[in-house]
């Protein structure tokens, strides 16, 4: 009976543990599942994917707007460089804006990542919920 009950407890430990082995990364705060650099189309696709979703917004398959998230959302301090990013994945082409939409820094990487960035900027619907949304982030950022 000793036996039974402690391959019983043993099978339950190996299945409790393949379980928990299986979803953890699931499970793990955006800053570590960030790729440590850009490198690729994958690591930016990486970078997009691990974002909360409730601070980005897509455009197409190919074109991003990420906003700056709280720090308190992840385990470790980020200094974003700007609250807004336009990104285009294949070519890592990103413009950083600021919550007036003036660029702080721009990125191009290829023509059609400039293209691709560029016809976001110069659509002034969508400049203007991307603006309004980044002001109604950066007010819930504050105390």
């Amino acid at each position: 009976m000793k036996k039974k009950l402690l391959w019983a407890v043993v099978a339950l430990l190996g299945i409790t543990a393949t379980v928990l082995i299986a979803t953890w990364p699931r499970y793990l705060p955006a800053p570590y599942c960030f790729p440590d650099s850009v490198f690729t189309a994958e690591d930016m696709r990486a970078k997009v994917d691990c974002h909360p979703k409730d601070y980005k917004l897509e455009i197409t398959k190919d074109t991003v707007v990420l906003f700056a998230f709280p720090v308190r959302l992840s385990l470790t301090h980020i200094d974003w460089v700007g609250p807004i990013f336009v990104i285009h994945v294949p070519s890592l082409s990103e413009v950083v804006l600021s919550t007036d939409g003036s660029i702080r820094f721009e990125g191009y990487k290829s023509s059609e990542g400039r293209g691709a960035i560029e016809d976001v900027l110069n659509n002034p619907e969508l400049m203007a919920s991307i603006l309004e949304r980044a002001k109604e982030i950066e007010e819930r950022r504050e105390p």
